[in-house]
C-alpha cells in the first residue's frame, strides 16, 4: 500500500506544482498571497497524511504484539489528529484555490463555488475523524470531491494553456 501510495504522490504534486504556479503569475499581477497561501497548506496536507500513515504503519509493522495498550491507543488517537488535521489543510488549500478566481479566466463562478463546497466538505469530514460515528458520510463525499475538484481543476488548467499558447507559424 505505500508503494501505490507513493506512485500516487508523484502526478498530485506535479499537479500540486501547476495549480501553484498558475496561482503565482495570477497573485504577482493583483498583489494577493493565495498562491502562498495554497502553498503552504499543500505541503501541510502532505506532512499530515504521512504522520497518518506512518502511525498506522507502526501497528501494521508490529502487528499489535509488543505495545501496551496505552500505546495502541496513544499511537491511534495521533494518526486520529493527523487525519482530523487533513481536513482542515484541504479546505485551505481548495479554499485558497476558490478565492483567488482561478476560474475567473473563463468566467465560470460555477467553478468558483465548486471549490468552496469542497472546501468546506474537507471541514466537514473532521467531524466524521473525530466522532465516534460509523457512517463517515462527510469524509468520503469530501474525498469525492477532491477528487474531481483535482480532475476539474487540471481541465481548467489545460484550457488556460493552450489559450495561452500560440501556434508556431
Amino acid at each position: 500500500m505505500v508503494v501505490i501510495a507513493l506512485l500516487i504522490a508523484v502526478p498530485i504534486v506535479l499537479f500540486l506544482v501547476g495549480v501553484h504556479r498558475s496561482l503565482r503569475a495570477r497573485d504577482l499581477n493583483n498583489n494577493y498571497p493565495w498562491a502562498t497561501v495554497f502553498l503552504y497548506s499543500a505541503v501541510m496536507c502532505s506532512a499530515t497524511s504521512g504522520l497518518g500513515e506512518a502511525l498506522y504503519a507502526i501497528l501494521a509493522l508490529r502487528g499489535g504484539r509488543g505495545l501496551d495498550s496505552a500505546t495502541l491507543r496513544a499511537v491511534n488517537d495521533g494518526s486520529q489528529i493527523a487525519n482530523a488535521s487533513l481536513g482542515i489543510w484541504l479546505a485551505l488549500t481548495i479554499g485558497s484555490v476558490a478565492v483567488s478566481g482561478l476560474g475567473r479566466s473563463t468566467g465560470s463562478s460555477s467553478y468558483r463555488w465548486f471549490s468552496a463546497v469542497a472546501a468546506l466538505l474537507g471541514v466537514l469530514s473532521v467531524i466524521d475523524t473525530v466522532t465516534t460515528s460509523d457512517g463517515g458520510v462527510f469524509a468520503n463525499v469530501g474525498f469525492a470531491a477532491f477528487v474531481i475538484w483535482i480532475l476539474v481543476t487540471s481541465i481548467l488548467l489545460l484550457q488556460q494553456t493552450g489559450r495561452e499558447t500560440k501556434p508556431v507559424g
